[in-house]
């Protein structure tokens, strides 16, 4: 049976952080009239299926989690105009489930009635992905609780924590083939070592060939160096992930 939907979450990698303004720099065309470029993007028009795009720049692995679950389950995570969430997937019967997860140290909290993702950059310096400019909410909910400076052990295990019964939870859903995608430094060697007892399905830049990220990459918008993945760096990504998955699932 043919895949019928696509449905993509994470990161700004997933999200396709700047590549309109990638397209915009070098065509001259108006942002607004652009289309949602990712590799997700590239990879709904060569399986010639729609698309369903939950990912979030900036967003921890609990906000990836927690994304699924609205659309999946209708938890009430997000607000009801939220149409992204309200989608009806009844009439699909075959869903193309991508999770590409982030870095374990992102994380998140619920303050004034939302969810605020953040990202420890170093010991003493922080980035709000989401949180504009309400710094001092986020220092007086810091309060001295949170130890910047902890073991990467401790991300880990969490994050393991998370990924097994996620895991457990998408093979449930029988109209579902789930993979886990893991891009760049997302996944070290003992990570996988760990993950792979749970038997899941893991796409990452060694088994696609994608390892080699200085080659293929071109920085998103043409004059700001923001670390991210270019148009042709998401359209060869998209052909590595198409290679795979037909190959898993249809043995081509």
């Amino acid at each position: 049976m043919e895949f019928d939907l696509i449905i993509l979450n994470g990161d700004s990698f997933a999200a396709g952080n700047g590549l309109d303004e990638q397209h915009s720099f070098e065509t001259g065309e108006k942002k607004e009239n652009i289309p949602p470029f990712s590799y997700g993007y590239f990879l709904s028009k060569k399986m010639k299926i729609p698309l369903i795009n939950l990912a979030l720049g900036g967003v921890s692995n609990e906000g990836v989690v927690r994304r699924s679950l609205s659309l999946l389950e209708k938890y009430k995570f997000y607000k009801p105009c939220d149409n992204l969430f309200n989608f009806n997937l009844s009439n699909y019967n075959k869903i193309l489930f991508i999770t590409q997860w982030t870095f374990f140290h992102r994380f998140t909290f619920y303050f004034n009635n939302e969810h605020k993702q953040i990202i420890p950059v170093s010991d003493s310096n922080l980035e709000f992905s989401d949180f504009g400019n309400k710094k001092y909410s986020f220092e007086k909910f810091l309060n001295s609780k949170i130890d910047l400076e902890s073991d990467d052990a401790a991300y880990f295990d969490k994050f393991y924590y998370d990924y097994f019964l996620y895991n457990e939870f998408m093979k449930s859903k029988k109209n579902i083939v789930h993979y886990n995608l893991f891009l760049g430094e997302r996944l070290p060697d003992d990570v996988l070592e760990n993950i792979n007892q749970f038997k899941t399905k893991i796409i990452c830049d060694k088994n696609i060939s994608f390892d080699n990220i200085k080659s293929i990459e071109f920085e998103t918008n043409g004059n700001i160096k923001d670390g991210h993945y270019g148009l042709k760096s998401c359209e060869i990504l998209s052909e590595r992930i198409f290679e795979y998955i037909k190959k898993e699932n249809y043995g081509l």
